[in-house]
């Protein structure tokens, strides 16, 4: 089931699945049900709160020839659905909507979302941009140092142009004249006379390889558990002949790399998990350690090729080797890079038992393996898709137990939007960033069960994880670990606990009043929060916002101590600015520079009258001429000041009483430009409200 909505009332329920099956069940005066069978699986449904309308959502199949849609049903009465309204989209639909009037419904399409009229779907009423464009190309530049990789935003598989290329070393996208003498390298270079083709077996779609038009060995990859095919890379032995091939999936969204077999199954030599949509595009860097991947989740991801075609079951499988001495499970060797080095494993470690899904009278069951030959059997034997269960020792010392698939992590990931700003980080969490890429990506942690999970930005544990010393290094070296080696510096004990680790140092606030959605009136609000500060932090002084407006005034109300965490409760007193929607927020940091944040929106019903018109206040400085003879002068800059000052002066006359202070080249000194905003900093003091600017 990969969609499901239910009516207002609860008298209509509809569901579908990835093979376009859409049901419909009624109770009620109009009881019964109804299937369809659309033309491409279904992402989303809405149902009109008259359970008059629904909306589908579906996928897109075979890219450009029949791109992803959104339908438009009637489903009234007793009569049979029928389709009123077909609406092709420009990107991928993942979520839809119907407004509660039902006059207007919304869907997502690639990463905006479009807002049109039901009885006039035609007509687009808005377009909610997100500032992200899908990753639709990528490839490595040809060369081996340092790494380069070009994105696409363009569908065009022959005709892509890589406008935004990143040097991992240097990281920064590089100016388009650094770009125009670059090449890249092609997916199907390696190709030969091989290709994936599907087939239909039973109720369900398989790949084989074919060479020519000579079937070949079969892929372990099904449309039903797997997703379709939509991306492939050929990945070349020593001497250029195609000894293996990625592909990337449109289902559970994973890149298989499979050896090229004669007949039976191609032997699965690696597993890579981590994209949370289709992957795009593959792409092989000219020395054979990396693979890229795009994503329409936004990003490019970087995996590592390196020893997968001589590595054993177990090596490509879990990136280690085990020994049997001792009638032990004992970890001869852990890869640095590898999916149990990631889950904390260490060379010398026992794996004591494991427990995987298996089968018994045709039902499935839990079995616990416990002896170490059987142990390396059912690790070799692992199942691309299959999660097992480990328990191991170091010493005498149990370590956590936990979950995994044999599948590897990506090492590094990167995220570019339209801005051409970027992030680009580790799954321990270890990243860089452009000026305000910390702003663009972060991490949700999963707290345990029946509890809500945790989200929070790069920006607010940036003193800890923002790392560029080891980013540099990383695809040069291998792994985070290395680079931590070769920067001279201790690594994690446990990268996959870094983060929440990192998330536990955290400051926990909660916003106490008002409540969400509450009418506020007469310009100001009555905010109290408390803040849980952990164990051995101290904080610095919370504050609060409202639409992004200070509040001045904080009260400490309480102090008490919870387990040796700190709990405080604040209270301010915030004026409002003069808008119908208000979004009250309150940040904590520690002096680690870990931050937490909590906010809600409130409805602002009685505004009290301007006491004046908001004032802008407006510091420019333009400098064409440069002393230092080593700075090119400029031709523009002191034009530019001075038009943009007068230009906000001029178009803001009647929202704005403006005061501006610009300054033009020698005049543009460390002392005037404090000096002004000190005289701002007074005039602010004396008389301020909550609209100035």
């Amino acid at each position: 089931v990969t969609a499901l909505a239910t009516s207002v009332t609860g008298r209509v329920v509809a569901a579908a699945d990835e093979y376009g099956t859409l049901n419909i069940w009624k109770r009620g005066a109009n009881a019964g049900s109804t299937q369809q069978q659309l033309s491409a699986p279904i992402t989303c449904l809405a149902i009109s709160a008259d359970e008059r309308l629904l909306v589908v959502g579906l996928v897109a199949v075979n890219g450009l020839e029949h791109p992803a849609k959104v339908q438009i049903w009637n489903i009234a009465g007793s009569d049979p659905p029928r389709m009123i309204k077909e609406l092709a989209t420009a990107g991928g639909v993942l979520t839809c909507a119907i407004s509660p009037n039902g006059k207007q419904f919304a869907y997502s399409e690639n990463a905006n979302v479009v807002v049109r009229d039901l009885e006039t779907p035609d007509e687009q009423l808005a377009m909610l941009n997100s500032n992200v464009q899908v990753p639709r190309r990528v490839a490595f530049a040809n060369g081996t140092a340092p790494y380069r990789v070009g994105i696409s935003t363009s569908p065009d598989k022959d005709n892509a142009t890589y406008d935004r290329v990143f040097d991992t070393e240097t990281r920064q996208l590089l100016p388009a004249a650094d770009v125009a003498d670059l090449t890249w390298t092609d997916s199907r270079a390696a190709k030969g006379d091989w290709s994936v083709r599907p087939e239909q077996v039973e109720n369900d779609v398989a790949y084989s390889l074919f060479q020519g038009d000579a079937r070949r060995g079969r892929l372990t990859v099904r449309l039903k558990d797997h997703g379709a095919i939509v991306s492939a890379c050929w990945l070349a032995d020593a001497q250029g002949s195609p000894r293996a091939v990625a592909v990337g999936t449109n289902g559970n969204n994973n890149i298989y790399v499979f050896g090229l077999q004669q007949e039976g199954y191609c032997p699965l030599l690696r597993q890579f998990r981590g994209h949370g949509a289709p992957v795009t595009s593959l792409s092989a860097s000219s020395d054979g350690r990396y693979l890229a991947s795009s994503s329409l989740d936004g990003t490019v991801a970087v995996w590592k090729l390196e020893d997968f075609a001589t590595e054993d079951l177990l090596g490509n499988h879990w990136g280690i080797s085990l020994s049997t001495e001792a009638g032990q499970a004992t970890l001869a060797a852990v890869r640095s890079d590898g999916p149990l080095y990631f889950r904390g494993l260490r060379r010398g470690d026992v794996i004591r038992r494991i427990t995987v899904v298996g089968e018994q009278n045709g039902r499935p069951q839990l079995d616990v393996i416990e002896t170490p030959a059987e142990i390396i059997q059912a690790l070799s034997a692992a199942k691309q898709d299959q999660q097992i269960a480990f328990e191991a020792v170091r010493g005498r010392t149990p370590l956590k137990a936990f979950q995994s698939f044999p599948a590897w992590h990506p090492v590094a990931s990167l995220f570019v939007n339209e801005d051409r700003e970027w992030a680009y980080w580790t799954p321990a969490g270890y990243y860089d960033a452009s000026f305000a890429g910390h702003q663009l990506f972060g991490w949700q942690v999963n707290r345990g069960l029946n509890l809500a999970p945790d989200f929070f930005l790069a920006a607010q544990v940036r003193q800890i994880l923002e790392r560029p010393e080891l980013m540099s290094r990383l695809l040069r070296v291998g792994s985070i670990d290395d680079a931590f080696q070769e920067a001279r510096n201790d690594g994690p004990a446990n990268e996959s606990s870094l983060l929440s680790q990192t998330h536990r140092l955290q400051p926990a606030v909660v916003v106490t009043s008002p409540a969400p959605g509450a009418e506020v009136r007469d310009g100001i609000v009555t905010v109290e929060a408390t803040v849980t500060v952990p164990s051995g932090e101290r904080l610095v002084p919370p504050k609060a916002y409202a639409n992004g407006v200070v509040a001045l005034q904080r009260e400490l109300v309480q102090q008490t101590n919870d387990g040796g965490r700190q709990v405080l409760r604040y209270r301010w007193q915030v004026p409002l600015p003069a808008e119908p929607r208000v979004l009250i927020q309150v940040a904590a940091a520690t002096e680690n520079e870990v931050g937490g944040l909590a906010s809600v929106t409130v409805d602002q019903v009685a505004r009290r009258p301007l006491r004046r018109l908001p004032r802008m206040y407006i510091v420019s400085a333009g400098i064409n001429d440069y002393r230092d003879g080593r700075v090119p002068d400029l031709t523009f800059a002191v034009n530019n000041a001075r038009e943009f000052a007068r230009t906000l002066k001029d178009r803001s006359g009647k929202l704005y009483e403006t005061r501006a202070v610009s300054f033009f080249d020698r005049a543009v000194t460390r002392s005037a430009w404090n000096a002004a905003l000190q005289e701002f900093a007074q005039q602010l003091n004396q008389d301020i409200e909550p609209d100035d600017l």
